[in-house]
């Protein structure tokens, strides 16, 4: 990465934590310990997609189920948890 391309990233990151610095759940912060500027996701939970891949990632780890095609639908309906 260039040192142009890094001081626009540093830049905009400050730009950032000035802007939300008193808000909840800012957009980035200050770290002492590092000395620099870090910028802070905020992932939303309990998405369909979460599910998905949550009952997917169980039934691939679980060896003594065989299924073919999209049956692994079936084996945890993740629908149901959305509402």
């Amino acid at each position: 990465m260039s040192h142009k391309r890094k001081r626009e990233d540093n830049r905009r990151l400050k730009k950032l934590y000035e802007d939300t610095k008193n808000s909840y759940g800012a957009g980035a912060y200050y770290d002492d310990r590092k000395k620099r500027y870090v910028r802070v996701y905020v992932r939303r939970s309990h998405t369909k997609k979460d599910y998905k891949r949550y009952s997917n990632k169980r039934l691939r780890q679980n060896r003594s189920v065989v299924l073919r095609g999209n049956k692994y639908r079936r084996v945890f309906d993740y629908w149901w948890e959305l509402l």
